[in-house]
């Protein structure tokens, strides 16, 4: 993951308390400066888009202008290429989540997240967007994960909890063949610890959504070693619609990070 020394962030929330709250947590980053333009409209947001660049953009979806997932839609064909993460005043927000579904990076509930919280949402998304980019600008992202370090495909039983994965994998997670126990809980202590939760969230909500799963996350070698991983996979789901298994793939894409 890059180091940000600085971050422009345009938030677009029209509570003068909520603005203030999230300015305060940035302004406590001691590694990060962030540089915050406010919008209590959309349309001021759409403003500022085209007067100036972002890192990131910080959307709530009730505005005066404009509510719900129609505001989430309007901001991302103005904002391809910028990360937005949607904040919400609702635990289980259906707007908030069919956004992720749409392309935003992440949701954040209002009083549920503290400054590291936000700092460390804001950083990731960053770092999503941009190894999206990276990946897009290839016209074939099967050829470019082999040539990065090979695909594995996986098979977990979401019953039983128990995982099938080839031998491609045990490589990419930097195993020795055959070692892997084959238990979810097993392969999520391969992941980074500041990733795992995140990536368990994912989950669920593609399971709850019926929708594919695809995400960015980093693993730890046995020899300490950092790299990313790109996963894809669909969700199959039994005929009392209870969801059954995962089936999918995972590329190494480290070396185009």
């Amino acid at each position: 993951m890059e180091n940000y020394n600085k971050i422009k962030v345009l938030l677009i929330e029209d509570n003068p308390g909520d603005t203030v709250l999230i300015r305060e947590m940035l302004d406590d980053s001691e590694l990060i400066h962030f540089e915050v333009t406010n919008a209590a409209r959309l349309d001021d947001g759409l403003k500022f888009l085209v007067k100036d660049s972002f890192d990131v953009i910080l959307l709530d979806l009730c505005l005066p202008d404009s509510n719900g997932i129609d505001t989430f839609n309007i901001m991302k064909y103005n904002a391809t290429n910028i990360p937005i993460i949607v904040l919400t005043g609702l635990k289980d927000d259906i707007f908030a989540v069919s956004a992720v579904g749409r392309g935003a990076q992440d949701y954040l509930v209002k009083g549920e997240f503290n400054n590291k919280q936000l700092i460390s949402s804001i950083t990731y998304a960053i770092e999503r967007k941009r190894i999206e980019k990276e990946l897009n600008e290839s016209d074939d992202r099967f050829h470019l994960a082999q040539k990065a370090g090979g695909i594995g495909t996986f098979d977990w039983n979401i019953k039983t909890d128990e995982i099938i994965w080839t031998d491609e994998l045990d490589k990419i997670y930097g195993l020795t063949s055959g070692s892997f126990k084959d238990k979810y809980e097993n392969w999520i202590e391969l992941i980074y610890p500041e990733d795992r939760e995140r990536v368990k969230d994912e989950q669920k909500r593609s399971i709850k959504n019926h929708k594919d799963w695809a995400d960015f996350f980093r693993i730890i070698w046995p020899d300490k070693s950092i790299h990313w991983i790109k996963a894809q996979a669909m969700i199959t789901y039994n005929k009392e619609d209870q969801p059954t298994r995962m089936i999918g793939v995972n590329f190494d894409v480290t070396e185009l990070i």
